[in-house]
């Protein structure tokens, strides 16, 4: 028996060729990719920084399905090939110059935008400084014109301070008007610093991910570039004109 599994069989009748699944399986693939980057691309929003961005990054992502697929189509084409071969590929030389165009133009789009979205979050950290800034300032001066603790315990119930007045009672009651007004005033500035403190990390986290994010997407448009066209300049030769094979010349 195990003779028998390791000896080679034959077909009885063998063809002149065996047709190969290759260029099938690369123009199943290539199609497969147009209907994907339709949907990455859809629905086109031209003008919006972060659309465009995110988009450039997804077709960078999955530009190697259809590279693998014209790569398939095109492996081991001879000289001889059946109509729907050379029309193939044809198109997907052609193709592939249409991708390397669309990719080398990726590189500055993805540069640009990647540098307005960083402005963009410039601006929004600068923002929340001076929001913290003038919001330290206001409470100040609120805390300034209060004469009462009546007035600190309504600053801390509107501010939803914590520690809350409550909580400070029992822990120190005896507490004066004026060092009463300085603990609410240092856990005000707390507060804010601390908030202030994590939307700087946050802000420091994306701005190294938007950097990366910058890298990868040009680095990636100019190499998937070079690939495509590689594949128009390489396969040039299918684009060029056929005869009909005749019997005689078999």
């Amino acid at each position: 028996m195990k003779q028998r599994l390791k000896q080679i069989y034959r077909p009885l009748e063998v063809p002149e060729c065996i047709p190969s699944p290759l260029p099938v399986v690369g123009a199943a693939l290539v199609i497969y990719s147009l209907f994907q980057y339709a949907y990455i691309i859809y629905p086109i929003q031209p003008g919006n920084s972060d659309w465009e961005f995110l988009v450039i990054g997804a077709l960078v992502d999955n530009a190697f399905t259809p590279i693998l697929g014209i790569a398939l189509f095109l492996f081991g084409g001879a000289i001889e090939m059946p109509l729907w071969r050379i029309v193939g590929s044809r198109i997907l030389t052609w193709l592939s110059l249409a991708f390397g165009v669309i990719y080398l133009l990726l590189v500055p789009l993805a540069l640009n935008d990647g540098m307005r979205i960083g402005r963009y979050m410039n601006a929004q950290m600068a923002t929340a400084e001076n929001i913290s800034q003038s919001q330290q300032q206001k409470v100040r001066k609120a805390l300034d014109s209060a004469t009462t603790m009546q007035e600190l315990e309504v600053l801390t119930t509107v501010l939803n301070l914590t520690p809350s007045m409550e909580q400070r009672n029992k822990q120190m009651p005896d507490d004066s008007f004026v060092a009463r007004r300085e603990w609410l005033w240092e856990t005000i500035r707390s507060n804010q610093k601390r908030m202030l403190e994590e939307a700087k990390a946050l802000y420091t986290a994306n701005r190294t991910t938007l950097r990366k994010d910058m890298i990868k997407a040009a680095f990636g448009s100019t190499f998937m570039a070079a690939v495509y066209l590689y594949f128009f300049f390489a396969f040039k030769m299918v684009r060029k004109k056929y005869r009909l094979v005749e019997d005689e010349d078999l």
